[in-house]
């Protein structure tokens, strides 16, 4: 499988990528995120506070598998 990877701008709304010519395909998949700038990570801050505050579970890795293999050991 050939991969491109690529940084672009969105100009108002508009993305041009221009493939190389060894990428002959007729079929591609697009897979588009925004890029996150390894150097400022302080949007995860409000994610990270609301897990920390979560009730979901106050229990280990190890407690939680321990129990899902139990459970479904048959």
């Amino acid at each position: 499988m050939t991969a491109i990877r690529e940084f672009a701008k969105v100009n108002n709304g508009v993305l041009n990528i221009t493939l190389p010519d060894y990428f002959d395909y007729e079929d591609v998949e697009v897979v588009i995120m925004p890029r996150i700038d390894t150097d400022d990570l302080s949007h995860l801050n409000d994610e990270i506070e609301i897990g920390m505050k979560s009730g979901v579970s106050d229990k280990t890795h190890d407690q939680i598998f321990a129990e899902l293999k139990a459970k479904y050991a048959n």
